[in-house]
C-alpha cells in the first residue's frame, strides 16, 4: 500500500452533450482531461487564479475558476455541470475544496502567482454601466407608463428595474476586483 496521499479531483460537464472535464491535484501539477485532450500544468507555471460569481442561465448560484499559466495556456472551471439542454447541477462542495486546495498547492510552488477575486479590473467599471444602463431602461418603462396612464405598462417596467436591480447589486458587490492570499479566499466567490 501506498502511504502517499489520494489526489483531490474534480470534474464537471461544461456543456450539455460534451465530455466530462476531470481535474487531479497531483504533487507537483493539475492534470487536465477534457475529452480526448488532456494535459499538465505545473503549479510553478500558473501565474493566476482568478475566483468569481458568475451567473450561469437559470442557476443563481455560479462561481467559476480561470487559471492561466504562464505560456498563455488557460482554464476555465466551473461549479455546476449540464445534466442536459435544460438542467445543469451543482457541485458546490467540491468545488469549495478543490478551488482551495488549488490555491494552497499553487501558492506553496509560487508565491508570486496573482490570485484575484472578482472581475477583471478594467472590466469591473463596464459592468457597473451596463448595470446601471438595464436598470435606467427598466425605469423609463416605468415612466412612460406612469405618463401614459397604463398601469400594466408601469408594473412590468417596475417589475424589470426591481429585478434588474437586485440582479445588478448581487453581481457587482460579489464581483468587486481584489487580491487575495490562498489561506483566505472571499467567502462570495466561492459556494458555501
Amino acid at each position: 500500500m501506498s502511504d502517499e496521499p489520494r489526489a483531490l479531483t474534480y470534474s464537471y460537464r461544461p456543456l450539455p452533450f460534451k465530455a466530462e472535464a476531470i481535474f487531479k491535484l497531483g504533487k507537483h501539477e493539475l492534470e487536465v482531461e477534457n475529452g480526448r485532450r488532456s494535459g499538465k500544468f505545473r503549479y510553478n507555471d500558473i501565474e493566476l487564479i482568478r475566483l468569481s460569481y458568475a451567473l450561469r442561465n437559470t442557476l443563481a448560484d455560479g462561481y467559476k475558476m480561470q487559471v492561466r499559466a504562464k505560456d498563455g495556456r488557460t482554464l476555465r472551471i466551473a461549479n455546476a455541470s449540464w445534466k442536459s439542454m435544460v438542467e445543469m447541477e451543482t457541485h458546490n462542495p467540491e468545488y469549495r475544496a478543490f478551488a482551495d486546495e488549488l490555491c494552497r498547492k499553487v501558492f506553496a510552488a509560487n508565491p508570486s502567482v496573482r490570485l484575484e477575486a472578482g472581475l477583471n479590473r478594467f472590466v469591473f467599471p463596464l459592468a457597473i454601466v451596463a448595470g446601471g444602463a438595464a436598470v435606467a431602461l427598466a425605469l423609463s418603462l416605468t415612466l412612460k407608463g406612469f405618463n401614459a396612464g397604463a398601469m400594466g405598462a408601469m408594473l412590468v417596467g417596475l417589475g424589470f428595474a426591481t429585478y434588474f436591480g437586485w440582479f445588478c447589486w448581487r453581481f457587482l458587490s460579489r464581483n468587486q476586483p481584489r487580491i487575495f492570499v490562498a489561506k483566505d479566499i472571499p467567502a462570495d466567490v466561492l459556494p458555501v
